[in-house]
């Protein structure tokens, strides 16, 4: 299949005419499955440029795709990896400039994505280098060895962007040496604001989940609300998955410290255990229409006390 047509393909599962998962599946899967005709390299750049279009919308399944790109950058090896992190930023893969389907953005209904993209890039398009993916999979397409060349990008990266590189080093070196991994969050979280902070102590939640449950603890109520670093690492130990994170928030409920939460605390952690629950502890529209005042925030950890002291004790996600 020529780029044309599987660039139409592209655009198709990226129209914005289906809020619904049943009804774009296929046309994820038709995708997915047209991809692997390509050679490696080609499939796994064509597989991200998807993902990136995918991730957190409504175009395609983005769980889907994100598991296909990370197949297809595996099969190209560390290697490659590490010659896509040293290449230097030209914000967007050859492979993918518009100019390649000019037929699709004159489509009254098809093209509107690729205008779009072309009106607004920062929006859609962060970064088209990789750079981004191979730091956020580095635990999986990296090795230990690999670890002086990410701390070195950290030292040259853009300042919004090298706290990536940071989680990224720590993330890689735990796999040989957790106390060396500990070192660098320890460095790390010197040079970084709360929400940075919060993604490298969530290295130690993905590896160690409950054993690190007093630094994380600390941490969590030693940090002030208003920085968001208490709700970022509430979002990365939710996203994780694992199989003791009820566990955790249990804990962080029943430490005496809890009394001192306020919504940007409470208001993340309902969303999370709501999700487990068959009928929600507060709805969400309730929760994100709040008037915050302190009778209502009391309402709520009274609330979470008595969840978490009925279920803490079962295992959770």
């Amino acid at each position: 299949m020529g780029n044309r047509v599987r660039f139409e393909r592209l655009a198709s599962a990226a129209e914005y005419l289906n809020p619904s998962i049943a009804l774009y599946q296929a046309d994820t899967e038709r995708v997915l499955a047209d991809l692997k005709d390509l050679p490696a390299s080609a499939r796994a750049w064509t597989t991200y440029y998807l993902y990136m279009i995918s991730g957190g919308r409504n175009y395609v399944d983005p769980t889907a795709v994100e598991k296909a790109a990370l197949s297809a950058f595996k099969n190209l090896g560390p290697v490659e990896a590490i010659r896509i992190l040293q290449t230097k930023p030209t914000g967007k893969h050859p492979d993918f400039q518009p100019r390649l389907i000019e037929s699709i953005k004159n489509d009254p209904v098809k093209g509107r994505f690729w205008r779009q993209l072309e009106e607004y890039p920062p929006v859609f398009f962060p970064s088209l280098d990789g750079k981004d993916f191979i730091l956020h999979y580095a635990r999986e397409l990296l090795r230990p060895e690999d670890v002086p060349l990410l701390l070195a990008g950290e030292k040259t990266a853009k300042p919004d962007e090298a706290a990536a590189w940071a989680v990224a080093a720590a993330e890689v070196a735990y796999g040989r040496s957790p106390s060396q991994s500990k070192g660098i969050i320890k460095e790390a979280m010197k040079r970084y604001p709360p929400t940075k902070q919060a993604a490298l102590q969530a290295v130690l939640w993905r590896r160690e989940g409950m054993k690190a449950r007093r630094e994380l603890i600390n941490w969590f109520y030693t940090v002030s609300e208003a920085t968001r670093g208490p709700s970022a690492i509430l979002r990365y130990i939710h996203r994780a998955e694992r199989a003791d994170t009820n566990k955790f928030l249990a804990a962080i409920v029943a430490d005496k410290r809890f009394n001192q939460t306020e919504y940007d605390v409470l208001g993340p952690l309902l969303e999370i255990v709501n999700q487990d629950l068959p009928k929600p502890l507060v709805p969400i529209e309730e929760i994100r229409h709040s008037s915050k005042v302190s009778i209502v925030m009391a309402e709520w950890r009274e609330l979470l006390r008595k969840h978490f002291s009925n279920t803490g004790k079962k295992p959770g996600r």
